[in-house]
């Protein structure tokens, strides 16, 4: 057994972590999975070390799987992946840890029954796996293989995972929680579930610093040292005196002084009060509230033969705590020894974890912000031996010192910091870590030299110098004529929607990772070129053609072109199979021929021979037109179609799909490089195979992508199972 002492422990939902503070990681308890990560499906009794990985800072557990975040930023997983929990792009179960892909600079991760989560230093969200509920907050019911943005969230700075839901704490001390609600654990006084964010109602006035998800439940811990609780309650885990669910926060009783909790997987909860006893509540048929009984309890009771405790976890039906001197107690449900002390026999008492090494570490590490610097202190614990203390921010050594505070100088605002305290003896003992969000009001300077490097008829490339910040200039926004088209995270911009033979200014905004912008640039103008070609489109049985002059011609029903009366300045047009779409260079859409099937978009069915304009929309930077259906692009990166009839007989936006720069029927081209397809239910999904996209093209059953490297793929577009499934099927047969 290591001499390592601990830095994190951690009770899951049948099996237990401790993490040593070399980073090395150690487990026990059931692994029917795999979710010890040690290669082997067989459970253990004692604790094992885990091979597979190295330099771990912490370390969560869903229903029968398994997270990991390291020091450099990085999240790996291991154990079941049915739903997709571990984020390598699979469904498939691993005995060991694999990373999980296109995440890093995350600074905390949690774990539902079978959705993860991550929080980056940002202040952003990842989620992945399961999404029956919502509980991956992307406003979809999709699973995610790989992880995906929370929508709406920012300035995090805590997760927390329930059994489907998901919960988030801001650094302006409300919470935020978003899943399954079917028994309040939104805390937003309903029980509907929620795809996207939603405030819990009543937490308000002292703001909360900790959360924790359950089950069905969550609880949050106030700066007064209070706890509130709300979902389900059952067995009393709300610990206000009642069993009676609650779909908005209320008190535990006779808790105060609390500065840590955590909320166990079947119903029981756990508390540490800053005199280092720990109190629970809740399910007690195991044991897990270690008060000597079996009995449920709706209000708090102190653990019994435990004090001087710094951390506690409560897993699903069993419970760990740590104390000063470095050992290890647990209790309650020992089926699979999960308690780590050599048996499988519940235990209703603390018990010591089996060949713990006995050592005390430092503890209770406090962050306050000043005006232009962070100030760190701690207590130390009795360690012979230490010498001096190493200060880290985001895993980066910043400073050492012989005593026992720190003041950080050289850290800009309006970001997320971590700070962790490592005491420097032998055996590298490491204090909690504390996330601190400080203030950024200043904005970036504005941003010179903005110049036309070139320009054609349709586009305008511009160049200008870098802005400065007190922190970093995170990119800039462009704007024609006033009205924002765009973002660059570089010194340049290419607009490609510009129409021809128009004079226009443009003018930038630099801005930073705060959100603070700068003060507008001086204007450029620029006049671009008329058109040298026409503009195409065909339809079933006729052509269109923009000329230069901006007006239409139409051609395929006679024997001679006419032009389209009614309509001018066109930048684009489309062509369905018996309609016709015009877009002006004043950003709206004007459509005439058939519209039996509402391919007007204008809430009616009423053909037209001239053009109509579809009022609602403005902004728009391109038209497509399929079948009997129609999209547009608008300059704001966000998609709208209409028509089919069970589309609709004005224009949706398809929610799920932004920074879109390119459409064509059925299918988008992110900002990112990846393509996007729907079906005529609106159903949305990415083409995985695809990345590194420029072009975009369709016909009426098959799509065509080009790729940066000059490559074309082709590929069948979506088509639906049986209306009985409503399950969406992947793009067939890719070609290259």
């Amino acid at each position: 057994m290591t001499t390592d002492k601990f830095k994190t422990i951690l009770a899951a939902a049948s099996w237990s972590f401790r993490v040593a503070c070399d980073g090395s990681l150690w487990a026990w308890g059931y692994n029917y999975n795999g979710n010890l990560g040690d290669g082997t499906t067989s459970s253990r009794i004692t604790s094992t070390k885990i091979q597979g990985i190295k330099d771990v800072v912490s370390v969560v557990a869903g229903g029968v799987n398994s997270l990991a975040l390291k020091s450099d930023g990085t999240v790996w997983a291991w154990g079941y992946n049915d739903d997709g929990q571990l984020g390598n792009g699979t469904t498939t179960d691993s005995t060991v840890p694999v990373q999980v892909i296109g995440l890093n600079g995350v600074v905390a991760v949690a774990g539902g029954y079978s959705h993860s989560l991550a929080l980056k230093s940002d202040g952003t969200v990842w989620a992945w796996g399961d999404n029956g509920y919502g509980q991956l907050g992307d406003s979809t019911y999709m699973d995610r293989l790989l992880p995906v943005q929370v929508k709406e969230l920012s300035g995090i700075i805590a997760v927390a995972a329930g059994g489907d839901h998901s919960l988030a704490l801001k650094s302006d001390g409300t919470v935020w929680a978003w899943g399954q609600n079917y028994n309040g654990q939104l805390g937003n006084g309903t029980t509907t579930n929620s795809t996207v964010p939603v405030q819990v109602k009543e937490l308000s006035g002292i703001s909360v610093t900790a959360i924790a998800g359950g089950n069905s439940r969550s609880l949050a811990l106030k700066s007064d040292g209070t706890v509130w609780a709300w979902g389900d309650n059952y067995h009393g885990q709300l610990g206000n005196g009642t069993t009676a669910d609650s779909t908005v926060p209320v008190q535990v009783k006779e808790l105060k002084n609390i500065v840590s909790i955590s909320a166990g997987g079947n119903g029981h909860s756990l508390a540490l009060k800053s005199d280092g006893t720990v109190w629970a509540w809740g399910d007690n048929s195991s044991g897990q509230l270690g008060d000597g009984t079996t009995t449920d309890s709706a209000v708090p009771v102190q653990v019994k033969e435990l004090k001087d405790v710094v951390s506690i976890s409560a897993g699903w039906s069993h419970s760990l705590a740590l104390k000063s001197d470095g050992t290890l107690w647990a209790w309650g449900d020992n089926e699979y020894g999960q308690l780590g002390d050599g048996t499988v026999v519940d235990k209703k008492t603390p018990v010591l974890l089996k060949e713990t090494d006995v050592q005390k570490i430092p503890i209770h590490l406090s962050v306050s912000i000043k005006e232009n610097s962070v100030a760190l202190t701690w207590t130390p614990g009795n360690m012979a031996g230490t010498i001096e203390y190493d200060i880290f921010r985001d895993g980066i050594k910043i400073g050492t010192v012989t005593g026992t505070s720190y003041t950080d100088t050289s850290v800009g605002t309006g970001k997320i910091c971590v700070y962790t305290v490592k005491a420097c003896d032998a055996g590298g003992n490491v204090l909690e870590t504390v996330s601190a969000v400080l203030n950024d009001t200043e904005k970036p300077s504005v941003p010179g030299g903005l110049k036309v490097v070139s320009k054609t008829a349709t586009t305008v490339f511009l160049e200008w110098e870098a802005s400065t910040d007190n922190l970093w200039v995170e990119g800039y926004e462009i704007y024609r004529n006033g009205i924002k088209i765009g973002t660059s995270d570089r010194t340049s911009y290419s607009d490609m929607t510009v129409p021809h033979c128009t004079a226009h200014k443009y003018t930038l905004k630099a801005y930073d990772r705060s959100g603070n912008l700068s003060e507008e640039s001086s204007a450029v103008s620029v006049t671009t070129d008329s058109l040298k070609s026409v503009i195409l489109g065909g339809g079933s049985n006729y052509s269109l053609a923009v000329k230069s002059d901006g007006t239409v011609q139409e051609w395929g029903n006679s024997s001679y072109s006419v032009t389209v009366n009614g309509i001018s300045n066109v930048v684009g047009v489309a062509a369905g199979y018996n309609h016709r779409l015009a877009l002006r260079n004043d950003g709206t859409v004007w459509a005439w021929g058939d519209n039996s099937n509402g391919q007007f978009g204008d809430g009616t069915i009423a053909s037209s021979s001239v053009p109509v304009q579809i009022k609602e929309l403005n902004g728009v930077i391109a038209v497509v037109a399929a079948n009997d259906s129609s999209a547009v692009l608008k300059n704001d990166g966000t998609v709208w179609i209409w028509g089919s009839r069970n589309i609709g007989l004005r224009p949706v936006q398809l929610k799920e799909l932004d920074n879109i720069i390119a459409i064509a029927p059925g299918t988008a081209l992110k900002s990112d490089g990846t393509v996007w397809t729907w079906d005529y239910n609106l159903r949305i999904m990415q083409i995985k195979q695809l990345s590194g996209i420029i072009a975009v093209a369709a016909g009426e059953y098959h799509s065509l992508a080009l790729k940066s490297d000059g490559t074309v793929w082709a590929w069948e577009r979506i088509i639906m199972d049986s209306l009985e499934t409503g399950q969406l099927q992947k793009a067939k047969y890719l070609y290259k």
